[in-house]
């Protein structure tokens, strides 16, 4: 009865173990999702709209938006750190 039993336990914490990678995994992405839909939704937005603005008032220089190319790599990179 007693190995039965230790056997038993044994299998459940192999299966709260496999759950728990489970889980960290879909935290991971849910994460990934999550600064995507900010990127999306909040972000190139505003840019859109702050870029087009300059563009018909003819102050808009493209030289100076080449730092929004760093700032993305930069985003992209600590998206895909949090994961």
């Amino acid at each position: 009865m007693g190995i039965r039993k230790t056997i038993n336990t044994m299998d459940s914490m192999v299966a709260i173990r496999k759950n728990k990678q489970i889980l960290d995994l879909i935290n991971s992405v849910l994460k990934v999702l999550a600064a995507l839909l900010v990127l999306v939704f909040v972000l190139y937005p505003f840019l859109a709209v702050f870029g087009k603005a300059l563009y018909q008032e003819g102050q808009l220089n493209f030289s100076e938006f080449s730092f929004l190319k760093d700032e993305f790599y930069l985003l992209k990179n600590s998206i895909l750190s949090a994961s």
